[in-house]
């Protein structure tokens, strides 16, 4: 019997009984949906993740440190980035927070990131002006009372108007709006784009018991991020001693890669069980099938069919309900992919095309390996014994 008559038998074997083979298909179509819908979610979860940590900058050293005592390293700090790393940085900024209560006609703004920067600010961490223009160097040196606000604000602010010159006040002091920096997060409140951002020098005014203990330095490329850290690190332990540390993006993203990966494998794993458990009922299922055509098996091997010709066609037949159900699954799982995609992470998410030909793959291999004992007890058959089953 060669494949083709096999296959057809295969066919009217299943079609003979449509509800058992759509109860035996239904463990493999849940269990290949869920894989999909899992490996997706933790797959586009981690490109949003990582997309949203570009955006704030590549190529970016994140700065940390402090010392009882110590008057504010931002001099220092500044002054050995500019001219002892000059070859691999393009700028360097300070990057502290402070809390406020910002007002605008004596509305109180709720949320907002305060931060101290200088002219290097929008460099260093990515952003782009829309409108107005940033903070300068004589906004600096001169402690103007200035500010740059994020599109979060302008949007819940002023809305239509134009918030470039207008007045806000800050611990009872007033700035004037300056610039508005380009959405990144669709202008979406409590994201980065809802910052405002002060010149570093009027910290005495603004947070006079804070310290500036965090700074942003931007490099030129992969390369020069790798060097100028290795020579801030000389630089910044006789001073620091171990309060210093420094973060890159790239270390950042590659932890949230490695982590994402884990969260993969574990929801996958969870996710295979259903495969598992679809796998044993078509192993269940085939056996049922062994023992109700035990005599057509015994009329079979009497007239001369060899134990392979049994064995493939069993094989074939578990394989068959096996990719129908891998085929349903994966028109299932693309649209529930779709649904939690729009639910989970507000986005149109696919199934990629890796775990889409995976899908397939699988539920042809849990046929087959699952089909295998029932077809080799099926060969196992002596044709006497099975020409005598009732």
């Amino acid at each position: 019997m060669n494949f083709i008559q096999a296959f057809k038998m295969s066919l009217k074997a299943i079609m003979s009984s449509k509800a058992r083979a759509f109860l035996t298909m239904l463990g493999i179509i849940i269990g290949i949906s869920a894989v999909m819908v899992m490996a997706s979610l933790v797959e586009g979860a981690q490109k949003i993740q990582i997309a949203d940590m570009e955006k704030m900058g590549k190529n970016k050293l994140s700065l940390d440190c402090w010392s009882y005592g110590m008057k504010d390293p931002s001099d220092k700090i500044y002054k050995f980035c500019m001219e002892e790393l000059s070859d691999y940085t393009l700028g360097v900024t300070p990057n502290g927070y402070f809390w406020t209560q910002m007002r605008y006609k004596g509305k109180i703004y709720e949320g907002g990131q305060y931060l101290f920067g200088n002219s290097q600010f929008a460099v260093c961490n990515g952003w782009e002006i829309e409108s107005g223009r940033d903070l300068s160097i004589i906004d600096i040196e001169h402690r103007n009372r200035v500010v740059v606000i994020g599109a979060a604000v302008k949007e819940a602010w002023f809305k239509y108007i134009n918030p470039v010159g207008q007045w806000v006040t800050m611990n009872g002091e007033r700035f004037q709006i300056i610039g508005v920096y380009k959405a990144k997060w669709d202008a979406q409140k409590y994201s980065m784009d809802d910052l405002v951002v002060a010149p570093y020098t009027m910290q005495n005014l603004l947070d006079p018991q804070g310290r500036l203990n965090s700074f942003v330095v931007k490099c030129k490329d992969f390369e020069s991020t790798k060097m100028a850290k290795a020579k801030l690190e000389t630089f910044l332990k006789p001073i620091f001693g171990g309060n210093a540390y420094i973060y890159t993006q790239d270390e950042y993203i590659v932890q949230t890669e490695e982590a994402m990966e884990r969260n993969r494998l574990v929801v996958l794993g969870i996710a295979s069980i259903s495969l598992l458990v679809g796998g044993i009922g078509i192993m269940n299922i085939m056996l049922v099938t062994v023992t109700e055509r035990t005599r057509e098996i015994g009329i079979r091997k009497a007239i001369g069919a060899p134990r392979r010709s049994i064995i493939a066609q069993f094989l074939i037949e578990s394989s068959v309900v096996s990719l129908f159900g891998g085929i349903f699954g994966l028109l299932f799982g693309t649209l529930a992919t779709l649904v939690a995609g729009q639910l989970q992470l507000h986005v149109v998410l696919m199934p990629s095309a890796f775990i889409t030909t995976l899908s397939v793959v699988i539920s042809v291999a849990i046929g087959v390996l699952f089909g295998l004992f029932p077809a080799v007890k099926a060969s196992k058959l002596q044709p006497v014994d099975a020409l005598r089953a009732e």
